[in-house]
């Protein structure tokens, strides 16, 4: 991947830059007890801050300049659950990530990096952030200490990444890190410095370690633009009385040194009158370089936090503790050394699974009033997610070996807070519990944010997952709740409008969606010391369990709609007098429910339906008008309907339960929903084929072509294979070596075109390796369709386009058929005849350039790119359109209705 691409400045972040993160444990520096003074203050001070050359050369001075504070944002309020803040003085929820702590006498500062970006993958963070607390329950939040605006060395000013504050001195120092336009745009790392714990800070005016001087070989498969992250520091005397001040930081790689006594330079540690740097597996020490590579520790991805023990009188004792974030998405793990700068360091352990809404974590760990903690962040709030985070608590327990126990994501910090934990019973006496399910894998999977996970009578479950908490309702109205699980933060029962109720994260902050997580508590419907929740987004329907499954329904079914809060009820509830019998008298399909229905010869039903059809209406009526019917997992009432999504494929199958109104199944049916592609009207008469590629034992124009620079793509000398085609006879094969330049003037498509193909690959890369390229690279105008969940990505001049999909909608091995349209800007892409659903926008302007077409030397490629890997396989049926078809020709197209030849 080009280098420049990988920072979308300000905007764009990728995944892959995750979770920088940052930490901070402050210890009074001659004794190693914690540092008093007179923490707290409410304004900042007049900051002046004194400077050295960074960790390319050696210790100097720096001037300062004298600046007026910023009024500092004051709001105090207090809290009784995870998480630590809540919101700001407009009482708006302080999105806020990367959490780092200072103990300063008798008051925790909370430091963090101030999350406002609306994407998954885009990291916007312009400022930091404090708060001060004395007793974790009331909090003091000061607004921001320092703005990424007023730091002149970084590329932009919202990438305020992983902090710390460390106290020397009387003085306090902030260590950051950014983006460096005097480090050839790669990550380094900042110092700035204030007289006050609330600042403002000031930076020194330069990075104190650049990017460039951590960079070691070519072909480094480890580095890349962001290794130089995350500062965590550390101060103490040790034994002999001399006084150390560690700095540690680092992504993939893991960095340290020590600084001088103006803690804003490097310790020339071997006294050769220069900063250097090594690499311990090449043999560097702290006898021969200053800024130590330390060998990889195992699955270590970024984040670390160095901590050691204290005694009953404040005495450092035993091995340091590493804290980072491991793997991806991150999990928690410590290691532990005897030596920071040469020591080996321990094969870590794990102290956190990945929370359930951040692909990335952070922690700070320190010591507060006898006991030790770990803050660290997850997305658990309305609106968040891994590029909106908040800083949650929870206790280290320690094992009498120095190891640490697990520890998991609560609402209640693991009783840290006075939060009440509630469990729930059905009218049978089950307790209901939610599915057990891990962190989230990737933002922009569909198994994230809603996850609509599984909430019923289940059994063999952590206790965990059957503890409610019953909170102030989303909607914030008088006498309604939204019921949280404990071991899940930020996810709550939510109705959904196929009549199912699952655990789903609230990443959509509409008030629609805020209803459905909201319920009136009500006596039980059936006996009143029990509760019964009625949905706010749907007056009248109830929570309610049927065979161990979790539904909204009508209040016709008062027993199961009936639960007992705390303990089982004395005697399960019965529908005395309900019927046990119940049919099927009616069954319609079809989007206006019209559609008949046959019934086959093996008992099944079956029905027709338009392949341009996203979903089709079931509806069912039957003789007992108390029973029921669950049409594919949806909750039906009589003469309901269920709206059924169609499948990729050629048959959708439904299953019909039907029961009666004791609750009793009585009938099952199988319904088959059949795409008949003689329901498209398709019409190709407005578009002109510019271009159509057979590829039969000829390139039809096609031109081999390979990557140069990254400043044009060059022709190959390369002979073009082929192999069976998609529709018999040849289609061209890729062997990854190079790819095709399939028309190289665009001038006559104008703003609105079309881009039909079938591929097959032979595997499915990493990257953003491109099947489809359109534009210019020098200058960069260019749309990619890659195989990646990136699914289409754009850049022209300053602007960037970037929409994600569900994970990668491809398949290796497989013939898929894929059209991409342009019309003015505006762009589709179509899988297997679908339009793919883009989960995310990470651009300000909302379209791929409209101004591609028009540039000189502007092409159409597959398979190559000027940056990123070829593509393997083989590529069939290639048309390229003057205007942007409609989904009902792409059918055509996809159904082999129409094909390349008939152009």
């Amino acid at each position: 991947m080009k280098d420049k691409r990988m920072v979308i400045a300000g905007v764009l972040a990728l995944v892959v830059l995750l979770g920088v993160i940052v930490a901070t444990v402050n210890k009074k520096p001659d004794t190693g007890t914690q540092t008093g003074t007179e923490g707290g203050t409410e304004s900042a001070a007049v900051t002046e801050s004194t400077a050295s050359a960074g960790s390319t050369a050696s210790a100097g001075t720096a001037s300062t300049e004298k600046i007026e504070p910023k009024a500092a944002v004051l709001k105090e309020y207090t809290i009784d659950s995870n998480p630590l803040v809540m919101d700001d003085e407009n009482g708006d929820v302080i999105f806020c990530g990367d959490p780092a702590v200072l103990v300063d006498g008798d008051t925790v500062y909370l430091y963090t990096g101030h999350d406002q970006g609306v994407a998954a993958g885009a990291y916007v963070m312009p400022d930091y952030l404090c708060f001060s607390t004395q007793d974790f329950k009331t909090w003091k939040y000061y607004g921001q200490v320092l703005d990424m605006k007023d730091v002149s060395w970084t590329n932009d000013d919202v990438s305020a990444w992983a902090s710390q504050v460390m106290r020397y001195k009387d003085k306090y120092y902030l260590y950051f890190c950014s983006w460096d336009k005097t480090s050839d745009g790669l990550q380094s790392i900042g110092v700035a410095v204030a007289d006050n714990p609330t600042g403002p800070f000031t930076d020194i005016g330069e990075p104190l370690v650049k990017g460039t001087f951590t960079v070691t070989k070519e072909g480094d498969a480890t580095a890349s633009n962001w290794n130089d992250i995350d500062p965590t520091a550390w101060i103490e005397t040790d034994e002999a009385g001399e006084e150390h001040r560690y700095l540690m930081w680092g992504n993939n790689k893991l960095f340290v040194c020590e600084l001088n006594e103006d803690m804003v330079s490097v310790k020339d540690l071997n006294g050769d009158g220069e900063i250097t740097f090594g690499v311990e597996l090449d043999g560097a020490s702290s006898k021969t370089a200053d800024i130590i590579e330390k060998p990889k520790i195992t699955d270590y991805a970024e984040a670390p936090w160095i901590y050691r023990r204290q005694d009953e009188n404040g005495n450092y004792y035993g091995d340091y503790y590493i804290f980072h974030a491991n793997m991806f998405p991150e999990t928690m793990a410590y290691s532990t050394t005897d030596d920071l700068l040469d020591g080996k360091y321990s094969e870590p352990q794990r102290v956190m699974d990945v929370t359930a809404t951040s692909d990335t974590n952070h922690m700070a760990v320190f010591d507060f009033n006898g006991r030790t903690w770990f803050v660290y962040h997850d997305g658990m709030k309305q609106g968040g997610f891994g590029q909106r985070r908040v800083p949650c608590i929870a206790e280290i327990k320690w094992n009498d070996d120095g190891s640490i126990q697990m520890m998991k994501e609560t609402v209640s910090g693991d009783g840290f807070f006075d939060t009440e934990l509630n469990t729930l019973y059905s009218c049978n006496g089950k307790q209901l519990f939610h599915d057990d399910f891990s962190g989230t894998t990737n933002l922009s999977t569909g198994e994230y944010p809603t996850c609509k996970v599984t909430v019923g009578e289940l059994e063999g479950l952590d206790e965990g997952n059957g503890q409610w908490v019953m909170n102030a309702s989303l909607i914030k109205e008088d006498g309604t709740v939204s019921i949280q699980a404990e071991n899940k933060p930020g996810f709550f029962i939510t109705a959904n409008d196929d009549g199912t109720a699952t655990l789903s994260h609230p990443a959509d902050v509409s008030e629609d969606n805020a209803k459905k997580q909201s319920f009136r508590m009500a006596a039980g419907l059936a006996d009143e010391t029990g509760v019964s929740f009625e949905s706010v987004a749907y007056p009248g329907k109830y929570l309610a369990l049927f065979e161990g499954s979790l539904y909204i329904v009508s209040d016709v079914h008062k027993t199961e709609a009936t639960f007992f809060k705390d303990a089982a009820p004395a005697e399960p509830l019965t529908n005395e007098g309900a019927s046990a019998e119940n049919s099927l008298t009616k069954l319609e399909a079809g989007e206006e429910e019209l559609s008949e229905v046959q019934k086959g010869e093996d008992g099944s039903y079956q029905a027709a339906v338009s392949p341009a059809a996203d979903a089709v209406k079931v509806k069912v009526s039957f003789s007992d008008a108390e029973g029921h019917a669950v049409v594919n997992g949806a909750f039906v009432d009589n003469e309901g309907s269920a709206s059924v999504a169609l499948e990729p494929g050629e048959v959708t199958p439904v299953v019909i339960e039907i029961y009666a109104g004791n609750g009793g199944k009585t009938e099952t049916f199988n319904l088959e929903l059949k795409k008949d592609y003689s329901l498209v009207a398709y019409d190709f008469s407005a578009f002109e084929a510019v271009k159509t590629l057979n590829f039969e034992d000829q390139d039809d124009g096609a031109v081999t072509t390979v990557k140069g620079d990254p400043a044009s793509v060059k022709d190959a000398d390369a002979a073009l294979e082929y192999t069976e085609g998609v529709h018999g006879g040849k289609a061209a094969k890729l062997s990854g070596t190079y790819g095709l330049k399939l028309l190289g003037d665009l001038s006559s498509l104008g703003e609105a075109y079309s881009v039909s193909y079938w591929m097959n690959p032979a595997k499915i890369l990493g990257g953003v390796d491109p099947t489809l390229a359109l534009g210019t690279f020098t200058p960069e105008y260019w749309i990619n369709v890659t195989h990646t969940d990136r699914g289409v990505w754009a850049h022209a001049a300053d602007s960037w386009y970037d929409n994600n999909t569900n994970g990668s909608p491809y398949k290796a091995g497989e013939w898929q058929h894929v059209v991409l349209t342009v019309d003015n800007g505006k762009v589709s892409l179509y899988l297997n005849g679908k339009a793919i659903v883009f989960t995310n926008r990470t651009d300000s302007v909302g379209e791929v350039p409209t101004e591609l077409t028009s540039q000189e030397g502007a092409a159409i490629y597959f398979g190559v790119n000027g940056w990123d890997a070829y593509f393997e396989g083989a590529l069939d049926e290639a048309i390229i359109f003057k205007g942007a078809l409609t989904q009902n020709e792409v059918l055509a197209l996809t159904a082999g209705l129409k094909e390349a030849k008939d152009f």
